[in-house]
């Protein structure tokens, strides 16, 4: 019973400490996250992009793992948007104030996307390049969509 409560003991202060350091993050630091992680998602994307359109070469097995990537990555962005809006203080953040203004929305382009970056992982896995240019297209329409409604140029 004591290790039961000690081990409890133990996590709750963990979960504490944990909380503490995240309310003392600062807003540059919410938008270097969420940056980092559309820059990641992008450089998984590109190839995939560059195949539905024939610039390159397609590769069943390049496609397969960047599909795989994209599905794990599609979660990672949103909570770098949690308590904002935030200031990048040296003006290198394009979300616009509406994201915080319509966050359901928002939200909602999030989880479309998600979905279809999962179809995609599916997708990818049939190894041919028709189904994969159409759902590439898929993904694609979900970053244009919320870049239209919530980013600035």
């Amino acid at each position: 019973m004591r290790k039961l409560i000690a081990g409890g003991l133990v996590a709750a202060t963990a979960l504490v400490g944990a909380s503490g350091a995240l309310a003392q993050q600062k807003d540059e630091d919410f938008v270097k996250y969420r940056q980092g992680a559309f820059q990641t998602i992008a450089w998984h994307f590109g190839p995939l992009a560059g195949m539905a359109k024939g610039d390159i070469d397609f590769d069943a097995e390049l496609a397969q793992r960047n599909a795989e990537r994209l599905a794990q990555l599609a979660s990672m962005p949103w909570e770098g948007f949690e308590g904002g809006p935030h200031d990048a203080g040296d003006g290198h953040t394009h979300a616009k104030e509406a994201i915080w203004e319509e966050m359901d929305k928002f939200e909602g382009g999030a989880e479309k996307f998600q979905q279809e970056v999962d179809k995609l992982a599916e997708v990818a896995q049939q190894g041919e390049l028709g189904p994969l240019r159409q759902q590439v297209g898929a993904v694609g329409d979900t970053c244009k969509k919320c870049h239209d409604n919530f980013k600035e140029d």
